[in-house]
């Protein structure tokens, strides 16, 4: 694999090459990534949760609130996952109550202040890695506030131990998905921009162990990886513009993240790309699946996020009654989807679906937390 780096930023430009050697054994890239895909490509079985029920649970959370801090609200797959955490804890007689992170330390601080002062049973964060602001979940444990880390990669300080759990959703296989469908679709010659985001722990982790690290079993594939402060993601159009005037031979453009495509989209239509260049990305929100029906973005990948709010809960609940952690077994189950025209096809495109899971799996598992939280099946 041909390899670049490009750091992007209105000052300097630096450039510097690697080569790797493809995948071993004899296994054609193109055939070991298919061979993944071909995984991931349909329905996740049902599973059995693992972790005993909790006794008592309804009677400790009635009328208590939990805290979702979200790095960047903005985001609509935010929004989705709040509104499914809020719909989770009604069953329990529990409130939710969110404080959007605006991907600043000191917003997120503010957050966990305003929690911990107000009494918070519990909060969950997401895409927060902890190290960004490591005082506030100091401050939480100190408080004896259990806090979920979701959504992070980064294992916890110890310090934390006793009061913080990471729920980890997986987003390097996610980011590997996406990039073998580029394998696959180019027959491992694909020439790829990769536009990640730089300054994110998490992040980072994920365009170099998921997505650089699945291109690099692609002798043949030629990638620029472009990525990005997070300051700079209102210039993505023209970002993507400069990617393309340096590297004109551009077939298809990775995005980490779907709320950076409609941006990447602009950019491709300055350059008339928008027919000639693919468009891939991951999280596989509403609007992603939308465009891959439509035609204007090739693929994504994404986990079910209805069983990353009740798997967090569950990791908070266990917390909070002093419960067996069964955290990292809970999140090894999550169901992980990859797309393209062929599966989105007949999948109902709503934020309803989107929220009950049905693009995933059967969803059977929210009865079977609902019977572990001692509430049955209601609603």
């Amino acid at each position: 694999m041909a390899f670049t780096t490009a750091a992007c930023s209105s000052s300097s430009t630096s450039d510097q090459s690697t080569s790797t050697d493809g995948p071993q054994g004899g296994t054609s890239p193109v055939a070991a990534a298919k061979a993944q895909l071909d995984k991931y490509s349909g329905l996740a079985q049902d599973v059995r949760l693992p972790g005993d029920p909790i006794a008592g649970l309804p009677g400790k959370l009635k009328g208590k609130t939990i805290y979702y801090i979200p790095i960047f609200y903005q985001a609509p797959l935010f929004h989705s996952e709040f509104s499914i955490i809020k719909s989770a804890l009604a069953k329990l007689g529990a409130t939710a109550q969110v404080c959007p992170g605006n991907a600043n330390p000191a917003d997120i601080t503010a957050c966990f202040k305003q929690a911990v002062g107000g009494s918070a049973a519990g909060i969950i964060t997401d895409s927060i890695p902890p190290d960004l602001v490591p005082q506030a979940f100091k401050a939480a444990a100190q408080a004896k506030v259990p806090v979920v880390a979701m959504n992070t990669n980064k294992p916890l300080d110890p310090q934390f131990a006793d009061n913080a759990r990471a729920f980890n959703i997986n987003q390097v296989l996610q980011a590997q998905l996406t990039a073998n469908q580029v394998i696959v679709d180019s027959g491992g010659t694909a020439k790829v921009v990769v536009m990640g985001i730089s300054d994110s722990h998490t992040s980072k982790i994920i365009t170099e162990k998921g997505i650089l690290a699945a291109f690099a079993k692609c002798p043949k594939c030629s990638v620029h990886d472009m990525s990005l402060n997070s300051n700079q993601m209102g210039t993505i159009p023209t970002l993507v513009s400069t990617a393309l005037v340096q590297h004109p031979d551009t077939d298809y453009l990775f995005l980490q993240y779907d709320n950076m495509v409609q941006s990447a989209i602009q950019g491709l239509a300055t350059q008339g790309k928008s027919k000639t260049v693919k468009v891939v990305s991951t999280n596989a929100d509403l609007g992603a699946l939308k465009r891959v029906a439509n035609g204007s973005q090739f693929a994504d990948s994404g986990n079910d996020i209805t069983y990353e709010a009740y798997g967090s809960l569950d990791a908070l609940f266990r917390m909070i009654t002093g419960s067996p952690d069964v955290t990292e077994k809970t999140a090894a189950l999550m169901p992980i989807r990859t797309f393209n025209a062929a599966n989105v096809k007949g999948l109902e495109l709503t934020e309803a679906a989107l929220q009950s899971g049905s693009w995933y799996s059967s969803g059977s598992f929210r009865d079977e937390f609902l019977k572990l939280w001692g509430v049955g099946s209601k609603g």
